[in-house]
Protein backbone atom coordinates (compact mmCIF):
# COMPACT_ATOMS: atom_id res chain seq x y z
CA UNK A 1 0.00 0.00 0.00
CA UNK A 2 2.84 2.22 1.27
CA UNK A 3 4.32 1.68 -2.52
CA UNK A 4 1.66 2.36 -4.67
CA UNK A 5 0.99 6.09 -2.34
CA UNK A 6 4.65 6.83 -2.63
CA UNK A 7 4.19 5.70 -6.70
CA UNK A 8 1.47 8.22 -7.12
CA UNK A 9 3.43 10.98 -5.36
CA UNK A 10 6.31 10.80 -7.13
CA UNK A 11 4.57 10.61 -10.44
CA UNK A 12 2.29 13.48 -9.18
CA UNK A 13 5.92 16.00 -8.36
CA UNK A 14 7.08 14.95 -11.47
CA UNK A 15 3.83 16.27 -13.71
CA UNK A 16 3.14 18.99 -11.49
CA UNK A 17 2.00 20.96 -14.36
CA UNK A 18 -0.51 18.65 -15.02
CA UNK A 19 -1.72 17.98 -11.39
CA UNK A 20 -2.20 21.92 -10.92
CA UNK A 21 -4.73 21.84 -14.01
CA UNK A 22 -6.10 19.01 -12.67
CA UNK A 23 -6.41 20.44 -8.93
CA UNK A 24 -7.94 24.23 -10.39
CA UNK A 25 -10.25 22.38 -13.08
CA UNK A 26 -11.66 20.61 -10.19
CA UNK A 27 -11.57 23.77 -8.20
CA UNK A 28 -13.21 25.47 -10.76
CA UNK A 29 -16.18 22.72 -11.28
CA UNK A 30 -16.97 22.77 -7.76
CA UNK A 31 -17.06 26.32 -7.32
CA UNK A 32 -19.43 26.70 -10.71
CA UNK A 33 -21.69 24.09 -8.95
CA UNK A 34 -22.04 26.43 -5.95
CA UNK A 35 -22.64 29.51 -7.87
CA UNK A 36 -25.45 27.96 -9.47
CA UNK A 37 -26.75 26.68 -6.11
CA UNK A 38 -26.64 29.59 -5.11
CA UNK A 39 -28.48 31.15 -8.24
CA UNK A 40 -31.06 28.18 -7.61
CA UNK A 41 -31.73 29.21 -3.78
CA UNK A 42 -32.23 32.77 -4.52
CA UNK A 43 -34.45 32.11 -7.33
CA UNK A 44 -36.28 29.92 -4.76
CA UNK A 45 -36.16 32.59 -1.89
CA UNK A 46 -37.93 35.23 -4.77
CA UNK A 47 -40.57 33.29 -5.89
CA UNK A 48 -41.45 32.53 -2.31
CA UNK A 49 -41.42 36.23 -1.09
CA UNK A 50 -43.86 37.69 -3.86
CA UNK A 51 -46.79 35.26 -2.85
CA UNK A 52 -45.83 35.56 1.12
CA UNK A 53 -45.88 39.50 0.83
CA UNK A 54 -49.40 39.95 -0.21
CA UNK A 55 -51.63 41.05 2.47
CA UNK A 56 -53.76 38.18 1.39
CA UNK A 57 -54.84 34.86 2.95
CA UNK A 58 -56.35 33.32 -0.58
CA UNK A 59 -55.82 33.66 -3.82
CA UNK A 60 -58.30 32.59 -6.12
CA UNK A 61 -57.18 31.50 -9.46
CA UNK A 62 -58.57 29.78 -12.49
CA UNK A 63 -58.81 25.97 -12.91
CA UNK A 64 -56.16 24.40 -13.40
CA UNK A 65 -53.51 27.21 -12.16
CA UNK A 66 -50.87 25.76 -9.66
CA UNK A 67 -49.45 29.01 -8.80
CA UNK A 68 -49.71 32.82 -9.52
CA UNK A 69 -46.10 33.17 -10.76
CA UNK A 70 -45.10 32.67 -14.16
CA UNK A 71 -48.67 31.40 -15.00
CA UNK A 72 -51.60 32.89 -16.41
CA UNK A 73 -55.08 33.20 -14.75
CA UNK A 74 -58.30 35.23 -16.05
CA UNK A 75 -61.29 35.49 -13.70
CA UNK A 76 -64.29 37.09 -14.80
CA UNK A 77 -65.57 40.12 -12.72
CA UNK A 78 -69.03 38.39 -11.78
CA UNK A 79 -65.99 35.97 -10.16
CA UNK A 80 -65.16 38.64 -7.63
CA UNK A 81 -69.20 39.11 -6.51
CA UNK A 82 -69.16 35.03 -5.64
CA UNK A 83 -66.09 35.57 -3.91
CA UNK A 84 -67.51 38.53 -1.69
CA UNK A 85 -70.24 36.40 -1.04
CA UNK A 86 -68.35 33.55 0.94
CA UNK A 87 -69.14 33.93 4.52
CA UNK A 88 -65.96 35.32 6.20
CA UNK A 89 -64.59 36.85 3.49
CA UNK A 90 -64.34 40.25 4.09
CA UNK A 91 -63.57 41.69 0.40
CA UNK A 92 -61.72 41.00 -2.77
CA UNK A 93 -59.54 42.66 -4.86
CA UNK A 94 -57.87 41.70 -8.30
CA UNK A 95 -54.35 40.71 -8.74
CA UNK A 96 -52.97 42.21 -12.12
CA UNK A 97 -49.12 40.86 -12.96
CA UNK A 98 -47.50 42.02 -16.16
CA UNK A 99 -44.11 40.50 -17.35
CA UNK A 100 -41.20 43.69 -18.31
CA UNK A 101 -38.50 43.58 -20.02
CA UNK A 102 -36.08 46.84 -18.81
CA UNK A 103 -33.92 48.14 -21.20
CA UNK A 104 -31.13 50.49 -21.03
CA UNK A 105 -29.24 51.34 -24.47
CA UNK A 106 -28.76 48.23 -26.00
CA UNK A 107 -29.09 46.02 -22.84
CA UNK A 108 -32.08 44.38 -21.24
CA UNK A 109 -33.04 42.53 -18.20
CA UNK A 110 -34.58 39.76 -18.88
CA UNK A 111 -33.08 39.79 -22.84
CA UNK A 112 -36.19 40.42 -24.93
CA UNK A 113 -36.62 39.31 -28.49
Amino acid sequence: MWRSFRLACTILAREWRRTTLSVAAVGAAVALVLVFQGFRAGLYAQARAFPEGLPADLVATQAGVSGILGSRSVLPQSARAEIEAVPGVRAAHPLAGMPAIYSRGTESSPEGP
